[in-house]
């Protein structure tokens, strides 16, 4: 075991807020920790209608039926 190639995966829960909308969001978190770098990776769907956006009928079509959300952080030491 090193901490610098450290692979974990973790649920990861939280409330999404859009447009003053909450909804409760529940996904796993996938954590990697490399030469002293913490990387965090996750990735869920939403539905506009979760969220009172509303898609005119005539562009209905061409719009995607669920959001796909991707996170992508990573985090070092300041210097």
């Amino acid at each position: 075991f090193s901490i610098d190639t450290l692979k974990k995966e973790y649920p990861l829960l939280g409330t999404l807020t859009i447009r003053g909308i909450k909804k409760e969001i529940e996904t796993t978190a996938r954590l990697m920790i490399n030469e002293g770098t913490i990387y965090i990776t996750s990735n869920f769907t939403v539905k506009p209608q979760d969220f009172d956006i509303k898609i005119p009928s005539i562009v209905r079509k061409k719009i995607a039926k669920s959001i796909n959300i991707n996170l992508n952080y990573e985090l070092f030491e300041k210097k």
